[in-house]
């Protein structure tokens, strides 16, 4: 009876969650399409791409006045390769998934909305559906990692969900961009390396590869469970890994990597064939021909501080609050076992080598403390490579939706409103919980209106 009623306390806060996802992404719909009323576009450019159909049953007005406010900056490149495939190349900087989920959902189960709305409007509305309804079902994955992860803590289970629903990056979520399929991709190969189905979460995380380049990091994930922790198990526990298993554990963590990196190395096959075979670009010359990092410098601007000029001061203060709450969540982390972080979980300042046992502990901790077991430290490791590379070597104002898909961000947030919400908080704990959920609402609300008129960030 007991296990019962906790599975319908799950379930009842899964579909809570998930609920919430919604109410959210659909506020921000109606607020992004209601904005057009009161604010112009300060750029026009979508007039020109939305083109539409005469052969559409509702106005084309009406149709542009709808479905603008979602196609602004990388949406332009997302919808014109899923009507016309990758012509230029600096639209590979945009990987295929999504533009092809979108055309194969247009062409399929939303092809009767072709005689409304007219074939581009469809694709158009193929990708928002697509990003909206992978939304609302990463939030109840990442529901069901944190609790995998944290060993069945239901509070900051809900509470992970419910910051993540609140995401900043709230319109960008919701509009034709790669970030909600991302993220549902990102926990669910999590949530699969958290039930050690390693092979599944390879194949979870090599459609991911295909959707943003930096899901190849993910592999990392696989290496560390299959080789670093069945090392410092062995070593815990003082016995010897038969040479069969370790070689074992190598050879499918390898098979596992491949399987990661096998969407990435597809499309750069796939750039090299489109653009080598013509014209000789100088990247093609290179041992080993990668078109998307030439892109990203070449048409992008990204390179190691190649954003650190006068006139990108706005742009850092605009990602100062994402910079800030990850360098505080992964400096509090740090603090709390420096030895731990520092030899990959071999050793402890509590003198617990083994870092599985820590994880274990991890139903023992409070809820407000939770944070700090052992079991995230991988994703603590990613977190501090994607902060170092968005401060130094990307357009840094992107940071808040390249994070939307970090779980851990989304657990470091539910632990400062724990923390707060203890008798014992200080003034400290309570002022910078409170000052995360008004920038999470209000950075959410105001870039929903900027972004509808086609105004930065971008």
């Amino acid at each position: 009876p007991a296990s019962n009623h906790a599975s319908i306390v799950k379930m009842s806060r899964l579909l809570t969650v998930q609920a919430t996802a919604a109410a959210t992404r659909i506020t921000v719909v109606v607020i992004a399409i209601l904005s057009k009323i009161f604010v112009d576009d300060y750029d026009s450019s979508a007039e020109t791409i939305l083109l539409g159909s005469s052969k559409a049953l509702i106005p084309q007005n009406i149709l542009y006045k709808i479905f603008s406010v979602f196609i602004r900056w990388d949406a332009f490149y997302f919808l014109h390769i899923a009507e016309s495939g990758y012509i230029y190349e600096q639209e590979t900087a945009f990987f295929p998934m999504l533009p092809m989920l979108a055309r194969f959902a247009a062409e399929t189960v939303l092809s009767p909305a072709k005689h409304l709305i007219g074939e581009q409007y469809t694709i158009v509305l193929a990708g928002i559906l697509i990003s909206n309804i992978s939304f609302i079902l990463a939030a109840g994955v990442l529901y069901k990692l944190t609790l995998n992860t944290f060993r069945g803590n239901e509070t900051l289970a809900y509470l992970s969900a419910i910051a993540f629903s609140l995401s900043p990056a709230s319109m960008f979520i919701s509009s034709f961009y790669a970030e909600s399929l991302f993220a549902l991709l990102t926990f669910t190969g999590m949530l699969c390396i958290t039930r050690r189905q390693y092979i599944r979460a390879s194949v979870v995380w090599g459609i991911a590869s295909a959707t943003r380049a930096n899901a190849i990091m993910y592999a990392g994930y696989i290496i560390y469970e299959l080789v670093f922790r069945n090392f410092i198990q062995g070593r815990s526990a003082k016995v010897d890994l038969t040479l069969f298993n370790a070689i074992a554990s190598l050879i499918l963590a390898a098979g596992c990597t491949m399987v990661v990196f096998l969407g990435f190395i597809t499309f750069q096959v796939y750039g090299y064939h489109q653009f080598c075979h013509q014209l000789q670009r100088p990247w093609c010359e290179d041992s080993i021909p990668l078109l998307y990092p030439f892109v990203q410098k070449f048409y992008w601007g990204n390179g190691f501080l190649a954003y650190f000029e006068v006139k990108q001061i706005p742009n850092f203060l605009l990602a100062c609050p994402t910079i800030f709450i990850s360098a505080y969540g992964i400096w509090s982390y740090i603090l709390y076992d420096k030895s731990r972080f520092l030899t990959i979980g071999i050793r402890s300042d509590y003198g617990q080598e083994n870092v599985a046992a820590q994880a274990d502990k991890a139903r023992q901790l409070p809820s407000n403390t939770s944070f700090y077991s052992g079991n995230i430290l991988p994703h603590v490791y990613l977190w501090l490579i994607l902060l170092f590379t968005s401060i130094t070597s990307m357009h840094v104002q992107i940071i808040t939706r390249f994070f939307s898909s970090l779980p851990i961000i989304y657990w470091f947030v539910a632990h400062t409103w724990l923390q707060a919400a203890q008798p014992s908080a200080s003034k400290n704990q309570r002022i910078i919980a409170k000052s995360i959920m008004y920038y999470q609402v209000l950075y959410g609300l105001v870039g929903i209106v900027l972004f509808a008129s086609f105004f930065p960030p971008a």
